[in-house]
């Protein structure tokens, strides 16, 4: 319906029916732009029904709900009752709360092709879980208003936590930017603690071993994700970090890398770290983007190829950009759902990250040669088999 005639008609129904006395004012005169499904007619008495029956009015085609209510479409209906009713309201469409539409969000690969809506059930959208963003910092977002929390800068030693690159903050809105806003994070009700370790020069291997620590001691991290990595160096003391945090359950999901070839990268090859490689749609297809490394470090894929996702050059600007570094916090989000949705599987030791690795590829979609290979791992991750596996 046309929005000018939705505010106009309830209007001209009431100034008609103003000026055929005794007939009060109609609710339905308040502006609003509130969706509705044709009128409610409330008739002042039976014996009106009775009259229009008999001459055969619009009467005859609205629905009778009891109580001297009836439903008619048009306004046309409405109009020609009007001298007969007691009041003439909208047939308001109302929602429950809690429920959800996502189809505003259909243009998200990253949503749309691993079916998080399969996974999303009621209060179970990364509700009480905490996600370490090990990055450049998180700049403060509309869309990540509720979600963000204290982090640390181990760049300058503060608390001063704002993303003046922007990775982070678009790591973080794939992660978990709110419903409602222009994107939508894989695990939109997941608290989002902003580690930061990157700048405009990169970032020290023992600030990023430091956030691994502090992410399990100080913070309480849940999942943590690392859209990062070295390449071909099986380093000690990261090693040694992301073992301490697997031992105390915390998942850890890192980027696969962007070299488009065999180039093993860490920490996404460490056993304990679920490595994310990037897949994107051909035509009716997925195949693997040509960026994404393969190799063994690939456990699961997710959709990376031009993420749009929250700009850290203001709280209500978005950006697009690719890389296995967006294709990681699905991951991340997918499992922040799971800790949500099945708290058991949170047992404060290395059977969480075990089960999980376990749930992820045994629900993932397979990809490429049957089983597990380097180019998609055990395959594209999928949240309507994930919850299934969980009933």
């Amino acid at each position: 319906m046309n929005p000018l005639k939705k505010r106009v008609i309830p209007i001209l129904i009431t100034l008609l029916m103003s000026a055929i006395a005794p007939v009060p004012p109609m609710a339905a005169a308040y502006e609003t732009d509130a969706p509705y499904d044709g009128y409610i007619v409330k008739l002042k008495n039976p014996e009106s029904a009775m009259r229009l029956f008999a001459v055969g009015s619009a009467l005859s085609n609205a629905e009778y709900a009891g109580h001297g209510l009836y439903a008619v479409q048009t306004e046309e209906e409405a109009f020609a009752l009007a001298d007969y009713a007691e009041y003439i309201e909208p047939n308001y469409i109302l929602t429950l709360f809690g429920t959800y539409s996502y189809t505003d969000y259909a243009a998200q690969d990253n949503i749309t092709m691993t079916n998080a809506e399969g996974l999303w059930t009621y209060d179970h959208f990364g509700t009480g879980i905490k996600v370490g963003v090990i990055d450049s910092g998180v700049s403060p977002h509309n869309a990540l208003a509720a979600n963000l929390l204290e982090g640390y800068n181990y760049l300058d030693k503060n608390r001063e936590t704002a993303d003046s690159i922007g990775h982070g903050t678009r790591v973080a809105g794939t992660l978990a930017a709110q419903y409602g806003f222009e994107v939508i994070g894989a695990a939109h009700n997941a608290k989002i603690v902003p580690l930061k370790c990157f700048g405009e020069k990169g970032g020290s291997m023992l600030d990023v071993v430091q956030a691994i620590y502090d992410g399990v001691d100080l913070y309480g991290c849940d999942v943590l994700n690392m859209s990062f990595g070295i390449e071909n160096i099986d380093i000690s003391t990261i090693s040694e970090a992301v073992e301490y945090a697997a031992s105390l359950g915390v998942v850890m999901v890192a980027a696969a890398g962007n070299n488009g070839d065999n180039t093993l990268c860490y920490p996404a090859a460490y056993p304990s770290v679920i490595g994310v490689g990037s897949v994107e749609k051909s035509g009716n297809t997925v195949i693997k983007s040509s960026f994404s490394n393969y190799n063994k470090s690939v456990f699961v894929t997710a959709p990376g190829r031009n993420t749009k996702s929250l700009s850290a050059s203001s709280k209500t600007a978005y950006s697009i950009d690719s890389g296995t570094s967006y294709a990681a916090p699905v991951v991340a989000g997918f499992a922040a759902n799971v800790l949500s949705a099945d708290p058991s599987l949170r047992t404060g030791d290395a059977r969480t990250v075990d089960l999980m690795k376990f749930i992820i590829a045994d629900t993932a979609v397979d990809l490429g040669a049957a089983g597990c290979d380097d180019y998609f791992g055990y395959g594209m991750i999928d949240g309507g088999k994930i919850k299934a596996a969980l009933v």
